[in-house]
Formats: structure tokens, sequence, C-alpha cells
């Protein structure tokens, strides 16, 4: 019986994980369509927020450099 729950519970889960309506299958894909599908995926926005955290650390790291120049230059 709790065999039983466990699996229906897990299908649950999964289709609840699931989109509302699944890609018609007459479509071909194009490299546009495919890269519309790419931004759509649930761990886009994730991807995207990592991006900026890398360009946000790239930026700090280019400042700390130049002010440990600056400060190099003047003690020396």
């Amino acid at each position: 019986m709790i065999r039983h729950s466990l699996w229906i519970l897990l299908l649950l889960a999964l289709a609840a994980c699931t989109s509302s309506s699944p890609p018609s299958s007459g479509t071909a894909h194009t490299g546009t369509s495919a890269t519309a599908a790419a931004t759509h995926v649930p761990w886009s926005s994730a991807l995207k927020a990592e991006q900026r955290a890398r360009n946000v650390q790239k930026i700090i790291n280019q400042h700390a450099n130049k002010q440990r120049a600056q400060i190099d230059k003047e003690t020396h």
C-alpha cells in the first residue's frame, strides 16, 4: 500500500513540474525556435543571475587591481 502511494506521489510531483502544454510535434526545430525554447527553461533566470554575478565580480576585481596598482605606485 505504501509502495503504491509513493509511486502515485512521484507521478503527481512529476506532473506538477511539467509544462502546461507540450510542444506540438509537427513544428520543425530551427535555430531561432531552439533559442527561444532554451530561454524558457526553469533555470534560465538562475543562469542569468549567475552571469550577472560573474560580471559584477569581474568589475570588482578590475577596480581592486587598479587600486592596488595606485597604492604600489604611491608607496614605491
